[in-house]
């Protein structure tokens, strides 16, 4: 038989897996690169040091029974974040230190929440981190790809065009490809990593699930660990 031109084959393909009951295979296509791309970052490219240290220093702190936050403080000056982030990061502390540290003093355990062996445990837990945020944030964006469809749909009696759902797609692998939302995550460490987690799946529980109660509690947890969240 004749051989299929290279054009032909990319129509098939683009009009194809446009179809819904391909957007899981998509989704998880791009997380599988997402987790093989960040292991790849945690592995090849160097930590720098900017808050993680300040951030041990004032859970130390509150760790040692001071509850007056003027006398809460760290490197980068007093502790500026709400309880959430004490809670959140003293266990991430108790698991940079491991069970070796468990029966040191308290200055052997922030030494040793800081050390090189350290840092890298607690960015793999950061790389879960990422992931669980990308997972809803292209759950947030299949719920919309959803709506497109059936509104056009409603509107036009017949099937979204395979333009508008690459549209989509497209957006939604550019997302997973942000240098910053990287580096924050497993790069930093920065509380704003966590806080954003829990910011949207609050976001997805408000519009995907309906769900008020819940999302309330999620979003309260968010701004428990940085405030800027009221932002949103």
């Amino acid at each position: 038989g004749s051989i299929p031109h290279p054009l032909s084959l990319f129509n098939k393909f683009y009009h194809e897996f446009s179809r819904p009951r391909y957007d899981i295979a998509f989704v998880l296509l791009l997380l599988c690169s997402e987790a093989i791309l960040t292991s790849f970052i945690v592995h090849k490219i160097p930590y720098t040091e900017i808050d993680w240290v300040a951030y041990m220093q004032e859970v130390t702190t509150y760790q040692e029974g001071e509850r007056n936050y003027i006398n809460i403080r760290g490197d980068t000056g007093p502790l500026v974040y709400p309880a959430g982030f004490l809670y959140l990061y003293g266990w991430l502390k108790s698991l940079a230190i491991g069970n070796q540290g468990e029966n040191s003093s308290s200055t052997e355990k922030l030494v040793r929440s800081i050390s090189s062996e350290a840092i890298p445990r607690i960015q793999w837990v950061f790389v879960a981190f990422y992931l669980l945020n990308c997972t809803v944030v292209l759950g947030l964006y299949q719920s919309v790809l959803r709506r497109v469809r059936h509104k056009w749909h409603l509107q036009h009696d017949q099937s979204t065009p395979a333009l508008v759902v690459w549209y989509w797609r497209v957006a939604m692998g550019i997302t997973c490809l942000s240098k910053r939302i990287h580096s924050i995550f497993v790069l930093r460490l920065f509380n704003d990593a966590p806080a954003m987690v829990l910011l949207y799946i609050s976001m997805y529980l408000f519009a995907c699930c309906d769900s008020w109660s819940l999302g309330c509690l999620v979003f309260s947890l968010a701004v428990s660990i940085k405030m800027n969240v009221l932002l949103f």
